[in-house]
């Protein structure tokens, strides 16, 4: 290494603080993460999920055109992956959090319909004007509003159960509808799937509505939401070759074929009675139908007969 001049050593230990104002700038421009706090935004990220959400928008606003009195323009304002208690901070009396079940997927998804929806909601169900915002007070909501926000509900499940079709058929039902939240059963701290929808009315105001379901539920159909929608089935049109070895492979495979000539119920002191030469008269006629099985599941109807010197069977229908 070659010796440093005076001058030279001056300038490398020289400080005019250009050096910390770029190492502070770097520090502002690192965001932190929390590698224990799993919360972040879905948006994009699963096609499947897109697929969804685009179904449900096109879909609701021809749907809630009798609760809010016109068709609301409706759009997804996020979709984050959160925990419950954060659902919760945002949410201010009254409000209407109705509990679904989403047969067959575990747990229960929460509708959150917070008050500006619900004020707009009951001004349509009980005869008002459309676009007319009456503020709603802290207070507990009636029997029959409360039931006035369920069919809303009722309908808006409707159109999810419809939306998630191409993912997983689901049934959805109303398990229960709570307006305090001190009595939701979702504990705070468990990961929601939190899709906050916008819709806008003919008088200008937009009104917000959530869908939370809880990401455990959603393992089973995790891989679906996250495939491109029908990418998987390209590879097997485009693969004749494929397709034909699994055809041949399959169609040398032994399946066990019965025919059940017929069935009948005896009772157990019927059955304790029976003796050898006994005659048992079963439900089916001379013409059948014979139930013909293929490895245990009922596939054909046939004709009881004989072919050369053996019992058989013609089949007459396929089940």
């Amino acid at each position: 290494m070659s010796d440093l001049t005076q001058e030279e050593i001056a300038a490398l230990v020289q400080d005019d603080g250009s050096s910390g104002d770029a190492a502070g700038r770097a520090a502002k421009a690192v965001s932190a993460l929390d590698l224990t706090r799993p919360e972040r935004s879905l948006r994009g990220q699963l096609p499947g999920l897109e697929l969804v959400l685009d179904r449900l928008i096109r879909a609701l606003p021809a749907s809630l055109r009798a609760h809010l009195g016109s068709a609301p323009a409706t759009s997804v304002a996020g979709v984050e992956l959160v925990r419950f208690a954060r659902v919760l901070e945002g949410v201010t009396r009254p409000v209407s959090l109705q509990l679904m079940r989403l047969a067959p997927l575990r747990g229960l998804a929460v509708l959150v319909v917070p008050g500006p929806l619900i004020g707009a909601l009951l001004e349509i169900a009980f005869g008002g004007s459309r676009g007319r915002q009456t503020a709603l007070q802290e207070r507990d909501l009636s029997a029959i509003e409360l039931r006035a926000l369920e069919r809303f509900g009722a309908r808006v499940m409707q159109e999810v159960q419809v939306a998630w079709r191409p993912i997983v058929a689901i049934e959805t039902s109303l398990a229960s509808h709570e307006t305090n939240l001190a009595f939701v059963t979702v504990p705070p701290e468990e990961l929601v799937l939190q899709v906050e929808l916008r819709l806008s009315t003919d008088g200008g105001s937009d009104l917000g509505l959530s869908l939370c379901i809880p990401w455990a539920a959603l393992d089973p159909v995790r891989g679906r939401l996250a495939a491109t929608p029908g990418r998987e089935a390209a590879p097997a049109v485009r693969d004749g070759h494929w397709q034909e070895s699994i055809h041949h492979l399959l169609g040398e495979t032994d399946l066990e074929l019965t025919a059940e000539l017929g069935r009948r119920a005896l009772s157990l002191r019927q059955v304790l009675a029976l003796k050898v030469g006994d005659v048992v008269a079963l439900g089916t006629g001379r013409e059948g139908p014979v139930v013909v099985r293929v490895e245990g599941q009922p596939r054909f109807l046939g004709a009881p007969g004989v072919s050369g010197t053996h019992h058989a069977v013609r089949l007459t229908a396929k089940l």
